[in-house]
């Protein structure tokens, strides 16, 4: 009776994790897709300002080291929000083992794409295509770090234009 009650209560505390630990990955992975989209936004009001307002070489220079600034922590952002999402996908496969290990029979959730791709007889109809396959996430990444260096070379050689006129 008390080992009953003991491995339901345990049951209550897994599923209790299990539950805060899937809030959690959907919480970082929507903070992945918010953040670079407010970061967007908040870079063409930069750019702007300094194509439209910055007049003098200071303002030029002010505006393009917060933006270039700005671009760099939200990439650090989001490497930080993805790895917390990484950390709760591991969290929850070690729920699922502790669940299993009770002896309650669960289909293991598969939580990463390249996962559900590769598990056929669990997911016969998602597609699996080359589009499927690519990571987001990368792309997302990637699209960053690119336009982070377009705007530092931007910057230099619009305020190197600057320096050549302020010389003249």
């Amino acid at each position: 009776m008390v080992q009953n009650k003991d491995k339901e209560y345990k049951k209550q505390v897994l599923l209790t994790k299990f539950s805060k630990c899937c809030e959690e990955r959907r919480h970082y992975s929507g903070l992945i897709w918010q953040v670079p989209t407010i970061a967007i936004g908040v870079l063409a009001f930069l750019l702007s300002a300094y194509l439209e307002y910055s007049k003098t070489f200071c303002h030029k220079l002010f505006v393009a080291s917060i933006s270039l600034l700005f671009m760099f922590v939200t990439i650090i952002v989001l490497r930080k929000y993805r790895f917390f999402a990484n950390a709760r996908t591991q969290d929850l496969r070690t729920i699922q083992e502790e669940i299993k290990k009770l002896g309650i029979d669960v289909r293991e959730i598969k939580w990463l794409t390249d996962e559900i791709i590769c598990s056929k007889e669990l997911y016969p109809n998602v597609p699996r295509d080359s589009l499927v396959r690519l990571s987001s996430y990368e792309v997302l990444l990637t699209a960053l770090v690119l336009i982070l260096i377009g705007m530092l070379v931007f910057f230099l050689f619009d305020l190197k234009i600057l320096l050549c006129l302020l010389k003249n």
